[in-house]
């Protein structure tokens, strides 16, 4: 292990410590501060996989059923991309599972 990963771990082990002696309503902002941070870090995971793709990009994806389908990015969506196939069926898709071909 690294010194900065050691150093993480000590951290960690300190913070774990601390939460035991924090009261309900600590705990209970530590826990909106948290969630708000996860949410944070989703939002910008998601802005970073949409700016991947532009308007008539053709893409990909495997449907739940094991199917692949593919499309053309017709709207870029704050949380989505939307996607035409063939026969104008529209596809609201997160990015994460887009891969551009051709």
């Amino acid at each position: 292990m690294t010194e900065v990963q050691i150093s993480r771990i000590d951290e960690l082990a300190k913070f774990e410590q601390g939460i035991h002696t924090l009261s309900m309503n600590d705990l209970s902002r530590l826990n909106k501060m948290v969630v708000e941070q996860i949410r944070h870090l989703r939002r910008l995971d998601n802005l970073n996989s949409i700016s991947q793709f532009i308007k008539g990009d053709l893409v990909k994806w495997i449907a739940n059923d094991g199917t692949v389908n593919q499309g053309m990015v017709i709207r870029l969506n704050q949380k989505s991309v939307t996607v035409k196939c063939e026969h104008q069926l529209l596809w609201k898709i997160s990015p994460q599972l887009l891969h551009k071909w051709l």
